[in-house]
């Protein structure tokens, strides 16, 4: 007996010092591969980051070992209790209310779709008759469609939505899981793509790949193994992105009994002005959506015939990507006519238990 736990004591003890003189290893040689690209933020940098280091957003963001990232709960007028974007609703559901939630990036989390759909849905007559709505904004920025599905998948449900909808802009299909925790002057970034440790399920312990040099050797290396694609276009590789997870959201939609709709946001210019790089992005989201089954709106002939009008989509004129509030509300109203077409009239309902929505 005495022997048997000599051994197992050797064994840990030699494991032990084992894993001790790789992490010193790659602390003192992180050009090995285990550098951890960490990126300050400071009020210099532009955009949204830059009001994350904003001391009213001390908090703002918080990490999270499924998403990299996410929203701290209760920061007004920021977050709601959920660390959603817009008004609280109660958790229980009422009879008669009928749940959308909203996945989507910066675009939704800017939160004027959302409250604009909101508004037009319960002001709708035929509607307000048998449902109130609510729309639930999980957006956050620089999520993509991983992120998306694991959302859904993981907390989803606990929401009890009826309706599932995902604003989807054209590089969504190129997942960059970034982490971003809070320093003495502000956040700092970490970028640990780590994408098909993910794809696989592989679970990624976002504390270690901060902490330990040695992990983070071991799961960037396991990840680069995996995600070796070399006879592989970009093209393909954003497509087959876009085909895994939009089937992911698919089948658990169906088998969950919730409505599933993409809009499909391109960028905020003519395709004559894309470039290279944005026109793959853009053709291959659309071929992963159009093959997917999933009904969606693109909104790229709406964004030419506003243009053709004279009218301004951007928030700002160096910005291709985010529109303006006046845009924002005219794309609600554009979902919300074909939301209301494609599900929510009596004809179209697809979910099994309608009647409980009717009042």
């Amino acid at each position: 007996m005495k022997r048997i736990l000599f051994s197992a004591a050797a064994v840990i003890l030699g494991l032990s010092l084992g894993l001790f003189c790789g992490e010193l290893f790659f602390r003192f040689n992180p050009y090995f591969g285990a550098i951890h690209n960490f990126v300050p933020l400071t009020e210099k940098e532009e955009g949204r980051l830059a009001i994350w280091n904003h001391p009213h957003f001390k908090g703002f963001i918080r990490p999270s070992d499924l998403l990299g990232y996410e929203h701290e709960p209760n920061c007004p007028p920021y977050t709601n209790s959920y660390g959603m974007v817009g008004r609280d609703h109660k958790f229980n559901k009422d009879p008669g209310v009928f749940r959308i939630l909203l996945l989507g990036d910066s675009i939704a989390e800017q939160g004027y779709s959302a409250e604009a759909l909101e508004e037009l849905l319960n002001g709708a007559v035929e509607l307000r008759q048998r449902y109130r709505f609510e729309v639930w904004n999980a957006g956050v920025g620089s999520y993509d469609i991983l992120r998306y599905s694991l959302f859904l998948r993981n907390r989803g449900l606990q929401y009890k939505p009826d309706m599932v909808i995902v604003f989807l802009f054209t590089n969504d299909l190129t997942p960059d899981v970034n982490c971003y925790y809070k320093t003495k002057g502000g956040f700092g970034g970490y970028h640990f793509p780590v994408f098909y440790l993910r794809k696989y399920g592989i679970p990624v312990n976002t504390h270690l790949m901060v902490h330990s040099y040695l992990y983070r050797f071991i799961m960037l290396k396991f990840d680069a193994v995996l995600g070796q694609e070399s006879n592989r276009s970009e093209v393909d590789v954003m497509y087959g992105n876009g085909k895994v997870f939009l089937k992911e959201m698919a089948d658990f939609c169906k088998q969950h009994e919730l409505d599933l709709y993409i809009v499909v946001f391109p960028y905020l210019k003519n395709l004559e002005a894309f470039t290279s790089y944005q026109k793959q992005e853009y053709s291959s989201v659309l071929r992963a959506v159009s093959e997917s089954g999933i009904r969606y709106l693109n909104l790229y002939d709406f964004y030419m015939s506003l243009l053709s009008k004279g009218e301004s989509l951007r928030l700002r004129s160096d910005d291709e990507m985010h529109p303006s509030e006046r845009v924002h509300n005219l794309i609600a109203e554009k979902v919300f006519s074909d939301i209301n077409r494609l599900f929510l009239n009596e004809n179209n309902m697809s979910f099994s238990n309608k009647k409980d929505y009717l009042r």
